[in-house]
């Protein structure tokens, strides 16, 4: 394999690796927060398994609150956090070192290192004590309210509590859902808006579209995983629509969008010598089987 090949792989790798890892860790994270406040559910106060509509109750809903918000504070959730916005730095790094391999591209402008900052910002915005706030806690409590001024089964909110926080076997806890769409999506945008950035000056005309295949793979990338395009192509798939889009693509975005959400593909800019003849003459591309 040539220095090239490997980083191209280890580019493709991270975008499978590290939104992958953020996500195991948010829900071992979920598990440990629900271990963390099941001695405060089991306190709740109540009359044959009925939960008492009582101040002491009511008090604990917000107990129970804080110790998730201590739980997701100063555990692994944010570590996770920190070391998944570490992960933006080290994929930057890669794109450069492909860039100086098939482009000798050597100086990278301080504009174009901003963006690892601007982009690390981002990712905390939407996955730290904000979100843990508005996708877990709030509506957290809203069920533990409803659940007290109703008399609802102390064992059956236990459970429908565990579900909502841990998930259960066909669906993901309610903050690990998120944070799996965010994870993916703002890391892999960030890699293609960074490569952008530094084909911006360097007048590139064909692109590959990879990343491989898996079971969720849209039909959008599908047909495109492992072709190659002129940018005009590219550009012209801004216009399209389908399933899983994000609001705003067009022929500039599309470069960093790809696929929509969840997509991990790269758009990778190419040499000329690098691309089959095949589709220099045009060559009509495969469709994707799905």
């Amino acid at each position: 394999m040539s220095e090239l090949e490997k980083l191209i792989q280890d580019k493709i790798n991270a975008l499978d690796s590290v939104p992958d890892e953020f996500y195991s860790a948010t829900k071992r994270a979920q598990s440990s927060a629900f271990r963390d406040i099941l001695a405060i559910l089991n306190s709740f106060e109540t009359e044959s398994g009925q939960i008492v509509y009582n101040t002491a109750n009511i008090a604990r809903i917000e107990q129970l609150a804080l110790a998730l918000r201590a739980s997701f504070q100063g555990g692994e959730y944010l570590e996770a956090l920190r070391a998944h916005t570490l992960s933006f730095e080290a994929q930057a790094l890669i794109n450069e070192a492909y860039f100086l391999q098939a482009f000798d591209l050597v100086d990278v402008g301080t504009e174009v290192r901003a963006l690892i900052a601007v982009s690390q910002q981002n990712a905390i915005a939407l996955l730290g004590e904000t979100a843990v706030e508005q996708r877990l806690i709030q509506p957290l409590k809203d069920i533990l309210i409803q659940s007290v001024t109703t008399g609802a089964s102390l064992q059956e909110t236990t459970a429908i509590i565990r579900e909502f926080i841990e998930g259960n076997a066909e669906l993901d806890g309610k903050l690990a859902g998120y944070a799996r769409t965010i994870a993916d999506t703002t890391f892999s945008v960030f890699d293609r808006s960074y490569t952008v950035a530094l084909a911006k000056d360097l007048d590139i005309q064909w692109y590959w579209y990879t990343g491989g295949k898996i079971a969720t793979t849209r039909k959008f990338c599908c047909q495109r995983e492992g072709h190659y395009y002129t940018r005009k192509e590219v550009e012209s798939w801004g216009d399209k629509e389908w399933a899983g889009r994000i609001d705003g693509t067009n022929s500039n975005t599309i470069f960093s969008f790809a696929g929509g959400w969840n997509c991990r593909h790269s758009i990778l800019p190419v040499s000329e010598f690098s691309v089959p003849e095949a589709y220099k003459e045009k060559a009509v591309y495969n469709e994707c089987a799905k």
